[in-house]
């Protein structure tokens, strides 16, 4: 695990952001679920933060217990731990969830619809939201983003 605090803004990182859905806005889609009678389902991404791509240059040392002397790694992939680890996670969903469809609220970035507002989709860092009067339509995109991610 790298350690955070050893990063240096503007040399290993440039900016950090978490993706969080405010409460208000989540009472709100809880209420839109209620009234329309839609299915709710949460879930979480595993690994997420691993999934995302840098474009800082970062070195490290190897974790102590491993046997590498004189080594420095470099790397390709965000982890957890990097300061722009969930950022670079953000990214990578919300620019799937763009291809599959899905369009960010001008007001809420961490809420995105699909299909006329009938599938609702809330982002809280790597934990998720899903709402859908369709159980077909859910399980389509469910699947789609299982493949991805």
């Amino acid at each position: 695990m790298i350690k955070d605090c050893e990063q240096r803004e503007s040399l290993d990182y440039q900016e950090t952001y978490n993706s969080v859905i405010e409460h208000s806005t989540l009472r709100n889609i809880f209420a839109i679920a209620i009234a329309r009678n839609c299915k709710m389902i949460t879930f979480d991404v595993k690994t997420a933060f691993l999934y995302g791509e840098l474009e800082d240059v970062i070195f490290m040392y190897p974790p102590e217990g491993y046997n590498y002397k004189n080594k420095i790694l470099k790397f390709k992939k965000a982890i957890y731990g990097l300061r722009q680890a969930p950022l670079k996670w953000n990214m990578k969903f919300t620019n799937f969830l763009k291809k599959m469809g899905f369009k960010s609220l001008s007001s809420e970035q961490c809420v995105f619809k699909k299909n006329d507002n009938n599938l609702i989709l809330g982002i809280y860092v790597d934990n998720d939201l899903l709402i859908e009067n369709n159980s077909d339509e859910m399980d389509k995109t469910l699947k789609k983003l299982g493949e991805k991610f």
